[in-house]
Formats: C-alpha cells, sequence, structure tokens
C-alpha cells in the first residue's frame, strides 16, 4: 500500500510541471529520492515510471492540442479549390515541416553509445541514468541553469522592439529543436523552459508561447518516452499493472488542471515567478543533496 501511495505522489507532483518551464524530470528524480521509491541499483523501475508519466502527460496535451495537431497532419489531403484555400493548405503545410523538425531530438536519442555510465547502450539510456541519487548536483545545477535562461529571455522580451508573431518560424522552430537536446540528456533543464527562451529570443508573442512550446516539443517527448517503456518491458523488466495505473490516474489527476489552465496564464508575468522558483528549487535539491552525503559520512 505505501508503494502505491509513493507512486501516486511521485506522479501527482511532478506530471505537472511537464507543462511548465520548470523541469518535472528534476522533481521526480528529487522526490523519488525522498519518497525511497528507488533504489541507486534500480534505474530501470526510475525510468520506466518517469517514462509513464511523461506519456500520460503527453496523451493529455495531444487532447488539449487536437485542433492544431489535425489541421497539421491533414494539410497535405486538403483541396485547393481557390486562392483562399491554397493559401490555408500552404500555412498548414509549413506547420507541419516545422513539427516534424521538433521531432529531430527523439531521433538523435536512439544511437547507440558506450559512455561509463551504468546501464546506458543508447543516448535515450543518459536521462534516466542521471536520474539517480547520485547525480542530485548535476540537477540542482541545471535547475539553477533553467532559471537563468528564464531570465535572460524575460530581460531580452522587454526590450525588443521588432514586431512579435503568433507562430514560430522556421529558424525558431530549428532552433527550438537545437534546445531541447539539452533537455532530452539533463534532469533539471526543462523543455518549456527552454523552448519558451527560444520563442522569445524568436519574437513570438507572449500570447503563443506555451501554445507553441507544448505543440513542438510534446511529439518528442511522446516518442523518447515510447521507446523507454518499449525497452524495458522488452528488456524483461517486472511491472506492477495496479502501480503502472496508479501512475497514470495521479500524472492525469496532477496535470490536466495544469494544462486547462495554461490557456488563460500571461506567461510574461508568471515567468519571473518560475524563473525564481526553479533557481530555489535547485538550490533545495542541493542543500538536500549535501546533506546526505554527510549524513553517511557521519
Amino acid at each position: 500500500m505505501i508503494s502505491y501511495l509513493k507512486t501516486f505522489l511521485l506522479a501527482l507532483i511532478s506530471a505537472p510541471f511537464a507543462a511548465l518551464p520548470v523541469s518535472h524530470g528534476a522533481h521526480f528524480a528529487f522526490l523519488s529520492d525522498v519518497l525511497h521509491f528507488a533504489g541507486p541499483e534500480q534505474s530501470d523501475r526510475r525510468g520506466f515510471y518517469y517514462a509513464v508519466i511523461s506519456v500520460t502527460f503527453s496523451l493529455v496535451a495531444f487532447v488539449a492540442l487536437r485542433k492544431l495537431y489535425f489541421a497539421a497532419l491533414s494539410a497535405p489531403f486538403l483541396p485547393e479549390r481557390d486562392a483562399a484555400a491554397r493559401s490555408a493548405k500552404r500555412a498548414r503545410l509549413r506547420r507541419l515541416l516545422h513539427l516534424s523538425l521538433s521531432v529531430l531530438p527523439a531521433l538523435v536519442l536512439v544511437i547507440p553509445v558506450q559512455l561509463p555510465l551504468k546501464n546506458v547502450s543508447y543516448l535515450v539510456d543518459v536521462f534516466v541514468s542521471l536520474l539517480g541519487p547520485d547525480y542530485l548536483l548535476v540537477t540542482a545545477f541545471c535547475c539553477a541553469a533553467n532559471g537563468l535562461f528564464l531570465f535572460i529571455s524575460f530581460w531580452y522580451a522587454a526590450r525588443r522592439t521588432v514586431p512579435a508573431v503568433q507562430a514560430a518560424r522556421t529558424p525558431g522552430v530549428l532552433r527550438f529543436a537545437v534546445y531541447q537536446v539539452p533537455a532530452h540528456f539533463l534532469p533539471g533543464l526543462s523543455h518549456v523552459g527552454l523552448g519558451a527562451t527560444n520563442l522569445l529570443l524568436t519574437d513570438v508573442a507572449q500570447t503563443g508561447i506555451v501554445r507553441e512550446a507544448l505543440f513542438y516539443y510534446t511529439p518528442a517527448l511522446f516518442l523518447v518516452n515510447v521507446v523507454r517503456i518499449v525497452r524495458y518491458l522488452v528488456g524483461g523488466l517486472v511491472v506492477d499493472p495496479r502501480m503502472a495505473a496508479v501512475a497514470v490516474g495521479g500524472a492525469l489527476l496532477g496535470c490536466i488542471p495544469v494544462v486547462a489552465l495554461l490557456s488563460r496564464i500571461n506567461l510574461k508575468k508568471t515567468f519571473i515567478f518560475f524563473a525564481l522558483y526553479s533557481i530555489v528549487f535547485g538550490g533545495a535539491i542541493a542543500v538536500y543533496a549535501f546533506w546526505d552525503v554527510l549524513r553517511t559520512m557521519i
């Protein structure tokens, strides 16, 4: 019973941050250690439940943005009856191209590697390996760096003079894809945080940043974590279906209200808060990690 409660709390608290400019991987790593959810040698168990939580969030985001995804995916099949229809089709095709570009980081992660990290045979395994308690200080540093990225973006947005656009341009989407790569490797860096940073730097309007960031990063997050789940199951990881269901339920309960509220949030008014939160949370993880090390030495 205690294990189910730990799983529920882990999913409930960490899942909402997948939609916010603060890392849900950092919350997962910190809480899994605080709750003693998985030991240092149980990276597969940590990775599996992190992937379940991430896939659950991705499905919620897909439903919330279903009209945008349908418009992009149906673009090749639209008729071209007149000039207006041709113009609409070109716009949707451009959106589909941008969506394809945003998935490129997910393809990079299936490259096989040999690194001095336990249980790492593909790049997709690096993130999970760093979720462990031995790397909490790395997570803390990345959380602080994420907050600084947000501050820089806010400073830039307050001083830009070029007209803002509602949808990201092609060069901006390419940069967005590149910015996402570190977040696929380092817990503590937020996909939305780095995405919002990039979109602010490419002059996307405040009202469109959250939508654009979620639209472009969710498919890559979904694909990467589906790959993780399949690899764990094929590799023989024994999973309790009831505990997996509890993780899904906790993640749904946590992220559905947040995703629903995002459409009503002015990111500019919350940017400083999330930047400060990320830095403070990184500091709290660092203090916890140092105290844990001192406690084992005494």
